[in-house]
């Protein structure tokens, strides 16, 4: 009902008029999936029926039916960060500062232009705790693990609330800097 069936052909790979063999059926439930997920459709689910062709005769076609249950698109209602002691979020808009605003995370809940929440993708939300590693590593923490602590789901399934947690370990710091300086030899 969400995704036009034009959109549901270029996802599967699959031409108007084109064949489909029962060995490929896995294949295109799998990218069928993939972008139902992109889109934020978190809980969908794809089947594959086959109807027709007679049994014992590989010749027979059989018709290829992929069933679509697409449930509610889940949506952010918002991102709660635990542990994030040394870069917490704080501010609003432009004045923004914290671990959010130095990794650029995309998730995040209804905002003032945002009213109902970026969609949750998981491919997302893992960019993002890349993302937030890689700020720590960058500042010192070179031991900081950021994970999901807890995916909380409505009751509707359609808004989650994400819980981070964050354990920054000790900071690196450089304790000497040597600098020494060699002759070239030419090796003529």
């Amino acid at each position: 009902e969400e995704i036009e069936t034009k959109t549901l052909r270029e996802w599967a790979g699959l031409e108007e008029a084109g064949e489909l063999f029962l060995y490929q059926a896995p294949r295109v439930r799998q990218r069928l999936l993939e972008g139902y997920h992109r889109e934020g459709f978190h809980f969908a689910e794809v089947n594959i029926v086959t109807r027709g062709g007679e049994e014992g005769d590989s010749h027979a076609p059989a018709d290829v039916i992929f069933e679509v249950l697409e449930c509610p698109k889940v949506r952010v209602k918002d991102v709660v960060l635990r542990g994030n002691d040394s870069m917490p979020d704080r501010g609003f808009g432009f004045w923004k500062d914290g671990i959010s605003a130095l990794s650029k995370r995309e998730l995040d809940g209804p905002w003032l232009f945002n009213w109902k929440g970026d969609p949750f993708v998981q491919e997302v939300l893992d960019a993002d705790l890349l993302a937030m590693r890689t700020v720590y590593r960058e500042r010192g923490w070179l031991d900081a693990v950021v994970e999901v602590e807890e995916l909380e789901f409505t009751p509707e399934r359609d808004g989650v609330v994400i819980h981070l947690a964050v354990d920054e370990g000790e900071p690196y710091r450089v304790a000497s800097l040597s600098i020494r300086g060699f002759a070239w030899a030419n090796p003529e």
